[in-house]
This record gives structure tokens, sequence and C-alpha cells, in this order.
């Protein structure tokens, strides 16, 4: 009985001993190897060091909470800390393969993570050096329960040319039922804030066999400028001010035969966003926008984007004096835009709108304000539907395009340059770039309404300006593809009264290979370009309107033209003797293509090679125009001939009269008769009649005519020219006979008689008096053959006659005179020109162009 009463007792004191050796194992030994065995054997493995101040454990409840744990870096600066670990493993841990915990508390953890300058993680430091080998399996771990709470992180990437520095506060991280063996997720949420006020949410699933997690990403109010540092160094941007908020549902299975990361962006805000770039574009951003949807399959390279939502855009651009060119150290200039090649990604936007948009620039990015710089671009909205981009093959195609109210500036500078943001973008070569294949572009309509141009060309003194709105144009079909035309119409109103519409068909991947286009500007005011024609004409500009038709065929490079000009009212004023002014004399070309109702009428055809490098086509029409003006200008009668009904085979800059006489023959009534109806249909023009002698035939019909009339006289009748040579032989008979084989008739002994002065009716009219002449010769000398009998032949017997006769000073000069004013009496019977329009010229001194009249006009 004895012995059956011990047994118990042995059983309860060795249980007792047990008991006290698992107590005092838990309570004493445990934290004892946890602080001096299994915290070194793990600073061991991590290459740093880890320690805690105090270590508790509870064999009872099979806990242990380390309080104070500090991980640092092998320079001795902390890493991680935590105010208090507790870990709760389930005595199911005894028998099941892995470790359970039922709890694992981490209490306000501090987290400092480094990138230092040669990009190498603090963290990873304390990672043991792999070997290459396989990496060890996974140790079978389940947590029920994991949490991370109030917990602090900061992070510095010294690596940058801008150290970046961040931190954020209130972590708290929970994860349920997580087990590394299962493929079931374990479930995990996780929030956080920033100084700064941004906040980020993140739940979902996570396992690891396979490797997988989803769940959904919020982000509200990312401060863009805080991490400029990252921006800067890779875009060259630096971020003023923006706030960046989304919601993404995401998916990721990295490790899977079919790689897996899918991402779905909701609710998309980006506000007050203020960029600014810094080589080599050197430009300023405002903007605020919203996304409804970004659906992104990364794996898949696809991505699909709902509906984009720009408002109060403004894309500024600073004027670059002077630009350097800059080389890296590969000798590629440093303004190229390097681009990676994009991979297989294909994309779509279903539709981008966008509301008062502007693009301006300024002189200083710094002190200038947005709204307050030289607009070069302002659209009031703007809107893209059905916008589908591929990678492979390249194609962009676009549904619609439309801009409503956009407002653009053109501005030549003082140095005759456009003023333009100087981005200085290299050219990049898309077909390399794109694999060698050409991009396929195409956009079904754009469409553009009540649009606005104004212009200003500042190399002029003054300014000139032009504007044109209410302008509205629509492209259809607007394609990269060979063979296929483009549709293009457009109207506007031009400096408030004219209209231009313009229509064009044609092949917009190479237009010189086939285009039509036609151009129609109706009651356009040339008043505003007063400085272009005072620079270049040499003239001010009075006033004038214009008509303009213009037709373009090309066809295989080969560019055809033809303009219709019609100039109404168009005048010139003063000469302003400006160093680039055409040399012809512009003004007489006007007038001469001005008719009676004030119209200019020009056809103007052009031909060109486009292919031709040389080809300038501004400087081929501004030749063509000069060339019309300029023909006119320079061969006045030629073209009043060609216009009015005259023979191109004559000259009608003069009339021609026999020697000594004064009236017009049939030919000269032709060309008065053509110079008088151009006179009448050019009622600007003024005629200035010039008239003029021939020293020798003049003089010498004139004494003719003076002999005639003497013989005359002397019978008392009139003379034929039978009559006439024999008074000539009677005269010559009365004298003494010469003999001997050289016998000449004898000179005059007596004084060459003084031939009367004979003045016409329409002399007397002549308000011009001649200038007087040098005396004439007193001998004229004509030797004729001698007649069979040895006497002087009729020529040499009339030469003597003549010779006697001595022609007043006045005498050619009268008939000058005479020949100009029966021009102007010709010109003026029909009482059709005014008289003020056909004046008599003083001849120069002596006028020796031969028996005619000059025309010349004014």
């Amino acid at each position: 009985m004895k012995r059956v009463i011990r047994r118990p007792k042995r059983w309860l004191l060795a249980c007792a001993i047990l008991l006290a050796v698992y107590l005092l194992v838990g309570f004493i030994g445990a934290p004892l190897i946890i602080a001096y065995v299994v915290l070194p054997r793990l600073s061991d493995e991590l290459h740093g060091r880890i320690t805690a101040a105090w270590v508790w454990c509870n064999p009872f409840l099979l806990t242990a909470t380390l309080d104070e744990v500090r991980v640092e870096d092998q320079q001795g600066e902390a890493i991680a800390t935590v105010e208090r670990l507790t870990i709760d493993v389930q005595a199911a841990t005894l028998w099941r393969d892995g470790i359970v915990l039922k709890r694992l508390e981490v209490d306000r953890p501090g987290l400092h993570v480094v990138m230092d300058e040669g990009h190498r993680l603090n963290l990873l430091q304390l990672l043991p050096v792999s070997d290459g080998s396989a990496p060890a399996t996974l140790p079978r771990v389940a947590v029920e329960w994991l949490a991370v709470i109030d917990g602090q992180a900061s992070y510095e990437d010294l690596s940058l040319e801008h150290p970046f520095r961040h931190s954020a506060r209130s972590l708290n991280f929970e994860l349920n039922d997580f087990d590394t063996g299962s493929a079931e997720p374990g479930r995990y949420g996780f929030e956080a804030s920033t100084p700064a006020g941004e906040r980020f949410t993140l739940d979902g699933g996570v396992s690891l066999t396979p490797t997988r997690t989803s769940g959904r990403l919020i982000l509200r109010d990312l401060d863009l400028k805080h991490y400029t540092p990252y921006y800067q160094s890779v875009f060259e941007t630096v971020v003023n001010d923006g706030r960046l908020s989304f919601a993404a549902d995401f998916e990721l299975e990295p490790f899977s035969p079919q790689p897996i990361l899918k991402a779905s962006v909701r609710e998309v805000s980006l506000s007050s966003l203020r960029a600014e770039g810094t080589s080599p574009i050197r430009a300023r951003v405002e903007l605020d926008g919203m996304i409804d949807r970004i659906d992104a399959d990364v794996m898949g390279e696809t991505l699909t984007i709902g509906v984009v939502q720009l408002s109060r855009g403004r894309f500024v651009f600073e004027r670059l004096q002077q630009a350097s060119a800059r080389a890296d150290e590969d000798g590629v200039p440093a303004d190229v835009l390097r681009i990676e090649s994009p991979g297989q990604w294909s994309a779509r936007i279903e539709q981008i709108s966008a509301d008062d948009l502007v693009v301006g620039l300024v002189n200083d990015l710094i002190r200038d304000d947005a709204d307050r710089a030289d607009a070069l671009v302002a659209v009031k909205s703007a809107a893209v539907e059905g916008l589908d981009a591929h990678v492979d093959p390249v194609t962009l195609r676009v549904a619609s395009i439309g801009l409503d109210e956009p407002a653009a500036r053109l501005v030549i500078t003082e140095s005759e340059t456009v003023d333009m943001p100087d981005i200085r973008l290299h050219e990049i070569d898309l077909t390399a770039w794109l694999g060698g294949q050409p991009p396929q572009v195409d956009v079904e309509s754009i469409t553009i309404t009540n649009a606005a141009l104004d212009a200003a060309d500042r190399s002029q003194e003054p300014d000139v300006r032009l504007q044109i709105d209410q302008a509205n144009v629509t492209i259809e079909k607007l394609t990269s593809q060979p063979e296929t035309y483009a549709q293009l119409t457009a109207d506007a109103r031009v400096q408030d009264s004219a209209r231009a519409v313009v229509t064009a068909r044609l092949i917009p991947i190479d237009f010189r290979q086939s285009t039509e286009l036609s151009l129609t500007l109706s009651s356009f005011s040339l008043l505003p370009l007063d400085p272009y024609s005072e620079r270049y004409l040499g003239h001010d500009l009075k006033s004038g309107t214009v008509q303009l038709k213009v037709h373009y065929n090309i066809a295989n490079h080969q560019l055809s033209g033809e303009h219709e000009i019609d100039l109404d009212r168009f005048y010139l004023g003063d000469a302003t003797n400006s160093p680039d002014r055409l040399q012809l004399p512009v003004k007489l070309g006007v007038d001469l293509l001005r008719d009676i109702n004030e119209h200019i009428n020009l056809h103007v055809p052009i031909k060109g090679d486009l292919s031709d490098p040389e080809f300038d086509f501004g400087a081929v029409i501004v030749r063509a125009v000069v060339n019309t003006v300029g023909k006119a200008a320079l061969s006045p009668f030629a073209f009043i001939a060609s216009s009015f009904g005259g023979s191109e085979d004559q000259d009608h800059s003069f009339v021609a009269f026999e020697p000594g006489s004064d009236r017009l023959g049939p030919l000269a009534e032709d060309k008065l008769a053509v110079l008088e109806r151009a006179m009448t249909q050019r009622p600007q023009l003024t005629l200035s009649i010039t008239g003029s002698y021939d020293p020798a035939a003049d003089a010498l019909a004139l004494r003719r005519t003076i002999l005639k009339d003497e013989l005359a006289a002397e019978r008392a009748e009139p003379l034929s020219h039978h009559d006439y040579r024999v008074a000539i032989q009677e005269r010559f008979a009365a004298e003494p006979a010469a003999t001997g084989p050289d016998a000449r008739p004898k000179p005059q002994t007596t004084a060459p008689r003084q031939a009367p002065v004979r003045r016409s009716p329409i002399r007397e009219r002549s308000p011009v008096r001649p200038p007087p002449r040098p005396e004439a010769p007193e001998r004229i000398a004509v030797r004729s053959p001698a007649s069979a009998e040895g006497r002087p032949s009729f020529a040499e017997q009339e030469a003597a006659a003549l010779a006697d006769i001595v022609l007043p000073e006045t005498a050619l000069p009268d008939l000058a005179a005479r020949r100009a004013a029966a021009v102007r009496d010709a010109l003026l019977q029909n009482e059709q020109l005014p008289q003020d329009r056909v004046r008599l010229a003083t001849p120069a001194t002596p006028p020796q162009d031969g028996p005619k009249v000059i025309f010349s006009l004014e």
C-alpha cells in the first residue's frame, strides 16, 4: 500500500521538476538564448548588428517580446528600430511542419533607407553575398495575424545630382492568414501618410506558392514637387507644384510561366501642375487634368485609356537669344531627344478633351507670368476621339480631332526670323527607330471652328499686321497611306472684310506627287501692306483692294499654277527712295495696267520643279508678278500695241514723217488711233509729245519745197514733177556753159537767197518755240553722173539750185514743233482726251532723232 502511494508522489515531483526546468528555460533561458545566441547569429548572417534592450518570454503563452530592437549596418548606423516586437507562437508549431505564428506584432517601428552615391542600398548590404547557387527553399511559415503599428520610415537617395529625402509616418500594416506553403492568399492592408499631406492605402491578397499578389492602391495628394530630383535627372524638368491622386486595381504574378502585371487605374486627378523644362526645351507647363480610366497590361504590352480631360493648360516657352551646341561623352549633341525602343506596345485613347489651352512665349521664365505671356497658340476647347496606337506595325488611328476657337500668333522679328521657341531638337530618324518601317497614320477627320490668326511682321517700319478670324477648316482622310488622297476645305474672314476660301485634294505623305489646290480671296484691302509697298515698290500705297483666284496643280513634283489677280483702285503715291525698291518704273507699269474702270487684271502663270533644291515657291510667285508689271513698265508702248489692237511689229513709241513734212501718213494715223484708245482706257496716264527732225534730210526737203514754190511763182501756176524738172533745166540753161571734161555748174556769184519762213496754221497755234539752230550750209555738194553731152545731170543742176537757198535758223525747230502739234491735234480732234493729258514737251537741243514725233508716258 505504501509503494502505491509513493509512485504518484514521484510522478508529481518529476512533473514539478520538469515544470520548473521548463519555466526556468522559458522565462530565463529563452531570453538569454535569443539575446546571446539568436540575435548574434542573425547579425552574422546579415552582415550587421541586431540588438534588443530587453527580451522577455512567456513559456505558458508561447510568446516572446523584444523591446527596443535595433538593426545597425557595419558602420554602426541604425537602419531599423522597433519599440516592441511581440511574437506569439502557436503550440501547433511543435507537431506541424514549419512555424505557426498566431500573432506577430511590431509596435512603433522605424526604418531608415539610404541609397548611397554608388547606387548601393543600405538594406541590401545586410544580405549575404550570393555564391551563384540556387536559392534555398523558403521555410514553411504560417502567420494568422501580423501587424505593424504606428511606424515611421525615411528614405535618402544620395545617388542623384540633387539628393532626395522623404519620410512617411503613421505606417500601419496588417496581414491575416498568410502561409508560405499555401496557394491561398493572405489578406493584407497598408496605410501611411507623409508630412506633405500625402496618403497611401493598399489592400489585397498575397501568396508565395505561387508568388502572386493583387489588390487596390489608393494614392491621394501625391506632392509632385517633392519628387523633382527624379524628374530633373531623367526629363531635365523641375516641378514647382502639383498634386496627383488615383486609385488602381493591380494584379502581379512575376514568376509564373506566363508572367502577369496588370493595372486598372481609376479616378486619376492631376491638379495645379507647374513644371519648368531646363534643357533642351526651356519651357513652363501649367495644367489641370483628369483621366477616368487607364487599363494597362505590361506583359501583354497593351494600354487603354478612357476619357482624358485637360483644363487650363499653359505651355510657355522661353525665347533663347543664342543657341550653343553641346555634346555628351559619346560626341552626340546633348540636345538630341533620346528615346528608347517602345517594344510591342499598343494603346488606345477613347477620348481627349481640353479646355482653355495656351502655348506662349516669355523672355524670362522666372519673372514673367504665364497669363501675361505672348500666346503663340490658344484653344478654347479641343477633343480627340478614338485614338488607337500600335507599335508592331507602327500605326496611329484617330477617329476625329476637333478644335474650337483656336487662336494663333505668328511674329516675324526685326531680324526677319520667325519668333518661335528655340527648341533645337535634332531630327530623329523615325523610320530607323521603328525598325525600318515608316509609321502609318490615319485620321478620319479634323474639324477646326472659329479659328483666328494674328500675324505681325516687325521687320518692316511700321509693323505689318494681318488678322484672320472666323476660320473654319475641315480635313478628311488624313493618312500616310500612299496613293490615298485627303480633302481639305477652309474659309475665313481676313482683315474684317475680306473672305478667303481654300479647297485642296492632295496625298499627305507626299504632296509633291499629286496635289490640286484652289484659293479665292475677295475684297482684301491692300492698305495694311503699305510698308511693303514703300520698301519694295518704292512708293507709298494710296488705296487698293484685291480679288485673287489661285489654282495649283502638282504632278510628279512638277508645279503649274494660275493666278487671276484683280486689283481695284490700286494707286501708288509718292516715291520713297527705299534702297530695297525695284529698279523699275513701277508706278508707270501699274498705271498702264489699270483700265478705265480702275481695275487691274493680271493673269500670272507659274511653273517649277519641286524636286529642285534651289526652287523657292514664294520667289517664283513674286518674280512672275514683277515680270508682268515690269514688262509694262519697261516697254509701255509694246504693251499698248499688244493690248489695244496695234501691230506688235510696229514701234508705237513714235510716228514718222516724210522729210520736210508735218503731215500725218496712214501708218502714223493707225498708231495714233491705237494710242488714243490706250489713253482713253488708261485715264491716269499723261502723254508727252516731243517733235524732232533730221538735220540733213529735213533741211534738203525744206529747200526743195522753197525752190518749187519759187519756180511755181515764176510761172504763176502749180508745177508738176515734169514741170519742176523742166524749170530746173531752164534756169540752169540761162547760166553760161562751162567747157572741158570736168565742167561743173558755175558757182553763184551773188549772195544766196534767204528763204522765206513758212508757217502752217498748226505752227501758229503751237505754244512751243523751237530753240535756235546753227546756220545752215551755203552749198550742198551733190555729184551725179554727167549727161551724155558732158553737161551736168539733173541732180547736179538741182543741187546747185538748192545750194542757193539758205534756211532760217528756226526752220527745222519750227518743223519739229509743227509735227508735235499735228500729232497733238490729231489725238484731241475726237474730244475723247482732256488737253492736259496730252502735252507738248520741250525738245532737247538739238533734237536730231529723225523726222518723227517721240512719245513718252508719265
